[in-house]
């Protein structure tokens, strides 16, 4: 009878033991696949993120390209109009000579009287001016798109170093799912029991979790913020010089250029 009873007890902690060794080994599985969705679920994110960068960092080359190439247009019509400053100053040191022995000349087969030239003289001087304003405006607009290129340039740079990060980060993310999975293994097979640090992974896919939605995040603001405003700086810098063309070419009706 006792013999019984004892063997009665002895099945029923076995049994016990069992039942706790499955709840346990339960437990360890869904926290597992609780993880691995979480891993899915963020890997994906960056996998987004990456894309949108990637897009991000398509117009900001595009956006440094044409301030390079608009600020080397500016630099060549400084070039030229400084030709043109150097043509009236000839002129004017020509007419400055004619003045001072206040008399008629012929120039080009037509006399003009003291007055005349005076009046020619005004005409030029008066177009010089003009010509410097209009320089000194362009080096302006020059300088500013030089300084919108670095800007966008930074940019690009620190963008690929932000990609090339998240890039690592998804190396880590799979090699976090790689170890869950090897203790959702060692579970199974042990009954419960894993063999690796369930606790430690378990805080380094939270930690990463965190990195990445900052990462995220502050991509999103820092590209909201500044992207679009150096961008539209770029046609902002073209609208105020656009008068320029006009500007010239009254200048060269003035000093009856073609």
């Amino acid at each position: 009878m006792v013999t019984r009873f004892l063997l009665l007890c002895s099945l029923a902690a076995v049994l016990g033991c069992g039942a706790r060794v499955e709840v346990a080994k339960d437990k360890i599985l869904a926290q597992v696949d609780s993880l691995l969705g979480e891993i899915d679920v963020k890997r994906k994110e960056v996998e987004i993120g990456i894309q949108n960068m990637g897009a991000g960092l398509d117009q900001l080359k595009k956006g440094k390209i044409e301030a390079k190439v608009k600020e080397t247009q500016f630099s060549d019509k400084v070039a030229e109009l400084e030709g043109k400053i150097a043509d009236a100053d000839k002129a004017l040191g020509r007419l400055r000579d004619y003045l001072k022995e206040n008399k008629d000349v012929t120039l080009s087969g037509k006399k003009f009287t003291p007055d005349q030239l005076k009046e020619m003289a005004e005409t030029a001087i008066s177009a010089r001016k003009r010509l410097a304003t209009e320089i000194e405006s362009i080096k302006t607009a020059r300088d500013r798109l030089a300084a919108v290129a670095a800007s966008l340039e930074q940019r690009e740079t620190e963008g690929r170093d932000k990609i090339k990060a998240l890039k690592q980060t998804l190396e880590e993310i799979d090699a976090k799912a790689v170890a869950l999975k090897s203790i959702k293994e060692a579970s199974v097979l042990s009954g419960g029991e894993a063999t690796l640090d369930f606790e430690k992974v378990e805080k380094q896919v939270k930690d990463l979790s965190t990195k990445i939605d900052t990462e995220l995040v502050y991509h999103d603001e820092k590209a909201k913020e500044q992207t679009a405003n150096e961008l539209k700086s770029i046609d902002s810098v073209v609208r105020q010089t656009s008068t320029a063309g006009d500007a010239v070419s009254e200048i060269d009706k003035i000093l009856g250029k073609k």
